[in-house]
């Protein structure tokens, strides 16, 4: 038995000074975690990432889309890095990690990729994986795009985010006359009626406009309802005072639930007469699915109540006043 003893008391000696006291070598390791600020994160921005440009468009590994919104201009190359989103501000790991850079999340995006460049009568056309036809509004149309990852989505007009370029689209159709790439992205003759750009021909889309009529910065949270993932909330929207911006809700129509807060968490607009309640994040940008059900615990989160908007085509204004 005392030879047990010298073995282990040997292998204790061997350790190093710290791992021989295991509650110290614990707290030690946990503290180093904390260290990283990104360790808590588990969003990641999908792909290669080159830094801001003023206008760059990301998406991360939850499914969302984000465009930048402040003119910052950041140059890296990172693939796959966490970010962390707090405020309607975007940190991402190895590039911009002392400073975040302002964000809005755009809903409604929709990831495509760019199935051909033909040319009609001199005239260029893009040709997204969805069967959707569109003309740049400006400037020329790269044939190296096909085959690249397309991020369409409306911001004041239609954009798509292509090879780290920004362009500003138009719909238009296909032409009648036969055309086939080499390439197999697409054949195509005479396209058939189901093939012709879907979001022209499709009901106006649905915007929400947020309007801002206090004196206070204010920050939003939207709740609209998916038949996959039911009531999914998502925030945070900033809003300057007396100024208001747009989101698209896709075609959307029916009810919407909004909540807002002040940044300083003093004032707080909802309907205290509705019985439904969301989670939400309290500090980060968030997307909660099913968040009318979920049990919303922890500290960084909370259960708010909202005030129930109808909205359908078109604009709709919601206005949050003193």
């Amino acid at each position: 038995m005392k030879q047990w003893y010298a073995f282990f008391f040997a292998l204790w000696l061997s350790l190093p000074l710290g791992a021989q006291q295991w509650g110290n070598w614990n707290w030690n390791w946990n503290a180093s975690q904390q260290q990283d600020p990104f360790a808590p994160s588990s969003l990641q921005i999908v792909g290669d990432f080159e830094g801001w440009q003023g206008n760059t468009v990301v998406e991360l590994s939850d499914g969302t889309f984000w465009i930048q919104r402040e003119y910052t201009y950041d140059y890296c190359y990172e693939f796959n890095p966490r970010v962390i989103l707090r405020n309607g501000k975007m940190w991402v790991e190895g590039c911009n990690e002392d400073q975040g850079v302002e964000v809005e999340q755009l809903i409604g995006a929709k990831k495509l990729r760019v199935a051909d460049v033909i040319d009609d009568n001199g005239t260029e056309i893009l040709v997204l994986s969805d069967g959707s036809a569109w003309t740049l509004r400006r400037g020329w149309i790269r044939r190296s795009w096909v085959g690249d990852r397309c991020i369409l989505f409306r911001d004041w007009g239609w954009k798509c985010w292509i090879d780290g370029t920004l362009v500003d689209l138009d719909p238009t159709q296909l032409p009648q006359h036969s055309t086939q790439r080499s390439g197999g992205y697409i054949q195509y003759g005479t396209p058939p009626s189901s093939f012709f750009p879907r979001f022209p021909s499709a009901p106006a889309e649905t915007i929400l406009q947020l309007a801002n009529d206090t004196d206070w910065l204010l920050y939003a949270c939207v709740i609209s309802f998916s038949s996959s993932e039911g009531w999914v909330s998502r925030g945070w929207y900033k809003l300057d005072p007396h100024q208001s911006i747009q989101l698209s809700l896709g075609w959307y129509k029916g009810t919407v639930y909004l909540y807002a807060e002040d940044s300083q968490h003093q004032y707080f607009w909802y309907d205290s007469n509705l019985p439904y309640r969301f989670c939400v994040h309290r500090v980060n940008a968030f997307t909660i699915p099913h968040s009318d059900v979920l049990p919303c615990t922890g500290s960084d989160y909370k259960k708010v109540q909202a005030s129930a908007f109808q909205v359908q085509p078109g604009i709709n204004t919601w206005r949050f006043q003193p």
